[in-house]
């Protein structure tokens, strides 16, 4: 199933008149690892985000845009805590354990200081 995130880099892609080898070379990755994102059967890596922002100069709204869709295409996170601060560490324990009873508020509040911070 074709995901929100390969449709915008379908898009990107047409919009330059690129075909998918053509972009998958910009990106140094194969053109069948660039198919399997488009059509949702791959999930992308975050520096392939990365490197579609650099090679094609997304303005601050196309940036939010993809990574709104690149973090739909997330299912599952893993978060170091390794060289975590203290502070740091407890936030995102506390977070892990709290994820499933935050409120509707408690989340929009969450997601506004995060895309705050993301558009600074």
């Amino acid at each position: 199933m074709v995901t929100e995130l390969g449709k915008i880099f379908r898009k990107l892609r047409i919009d330059n008149g690129q075909i998918l080898k053509d972009m998958a070379d910009v990106l140094n990755i194969s053109s069948a690892q660039l198919s399997s994102v488009e059509n949702g059967k791959r999930k992308p890596q975050r520096k392939m985000i990365e490197g579609i922002i650099s090679a094609y100069h997304l303005d601050g709204h196309q940036q939010h845009k993809l990574w709104d869709a690149f973090d739909e295409t997330r299912k599952e996170i893993t978060i170091s805590l390794n060289s975590a601060s203290g502070r740091r560490r407890d936030m995102g324990l506390a977070l892990a354990r709290q994820f499933d009873g935050l409120s509707s508020a408690q989340v929009d509040e969450i997601l506004s200081i995060l895309h705050r911070n993301r558009e600074e």
